[in-house]
């Protein structure tokens, strides 16, 4: 299972909405890459006025404290 989060922010980076999304990927044998698919529709509240262009949208996965200390020790 992978968890990952999307959020959308304001382009001086303030997030507006953020949630958390999981989905299960196969990984056979000793296989170290995979592709997986997932759709989703956010909403990005734009107001009168404003352009998409002022919004960014961040897509990123989700990680344990252990990962986070796994991954910053085998950079």
């Amino acid at each position: 299972d992978i968890s990952y989060f999307v959020a959308v922010a304001r382009a001086d980076r303030t997030i507006l909405a953020r949630d958390a999304f999981g989905i299960r990927v196969d990984m056979p044998g000793n296989h170290t890459r995979v592709v997986a698919l997932d759709e989703l529709s956010p909403t990005i509240p734009i107001s009168p006025g404003e352009s998409g262009a002022e919004y960014r949208i961040y897509v990123g996965l989700s990680l344990t404290p252990e990962e986070m200390e796994y991954n910053r020790k085998n950079r």
